[in-house]
């Protein structure tokens, strides 16, 4: 069903997807830097033949590690069509200064080549933001698609298995100002907003449980607004 030519020629698409963006100049803020955790645990549990409900808990750490940020409740439900192919849907509780509700739907594409796993995933993500925050600057229901490429290496009698991946993240209704006033804003501004590369290894401790490290980095683009309402607004772009 799949094969290395197409997990390939679908990563050298979503490569060249940001390449427009890429190309744009655009007022940007000093470069800040910060030291961040994440520490999670998730339990799979397979139901019956392909079918797999899985639940996990991530605390997420800022400021040189020195803050809480937020907390992520997820729970699950998957389907494994053969060797190749896995769908599911997913929920999300987001704990922090507001909170959040997330759903997804996904779908990934899975080849084995030698020792050598590849797959290729798609993720379409709807985030509900709750509490008070300005409409004219972010949409109550963002929606978003997450494209990420992972390959991982199996090392022969060892239970270490490094990997790599790397995710682009398309906005698909952010705010857009065609005009030159607040009133002609629209949720309809799609452009990538986020490039996440990775780099780390899982430790398989037993055939039911395994520790997972890796290394983030993450880019962030995003347009920024100060609107305060229909008639006022004033725009610079980058992050």
């Amino acid at each position: 069903m799949f094969n290395i030519g197409k997990l390939l020629a679908c990563a050298g698409l979503m490569a060249s997807l940001a390449l427009p963006a890429a190309a744009q100049t655009y007022l940007t803020e000093d470069t800040s830097y910060d030291f961040r955790a994440r520490a999670g645990v998730s339990v799979d549990w397979k139901l019956a033949g392909g079918l797999t409900l899985s639940a996990g808990e991530e605390l997420r750490f800022k400021d040189n590690v020195s803050s809480f940020s937020k907390s992520y409740t997820d729970i699950g439900l998957s389907y494994k069509f053969g060797k190749h192919f896995k769908a599911g849907a997913d929920y999300t509780f987001i704990y922090g200064n507001d909170i959040r509700h997330r759903a997804d739907v996904f779908a990934t594409g899975m080849l084995r080549a030698g020792r050598w796993k590849l797959s290729l995933r798609e993720k379409f993500v709807l985030t509900h933001r709750t509490g008070e925050f300005n409409v004219y600057q972010q949409p109550v229901n963002a929606l978003d698609l997450r494209s990420r490429f992972k390959a991982a290496y199996d090392i022969p009698r060892s239970h270490i298995e490094p990997y790599g991946f790397c995710e682009i993240r398309n906005t698909l209704n952010a705010v857009k100002y065609p005009g030159t006033t607040a009133a002609t804003m629209s949720y309809s501004d799609v452009y990538i907003n986020r490039v996440r590369t990775g780099l780390g290894f899982e430790w398989g401790l037993s055939r039911h449980g395994a520790l997972d490290f890796y290394g983030l980095a993450d880019y962030n683009y995003r347009k920024k607004y100060d609107a305060y309402g229909p008639s006022a607004k004033r725009h610079d772009y980058g992050d």
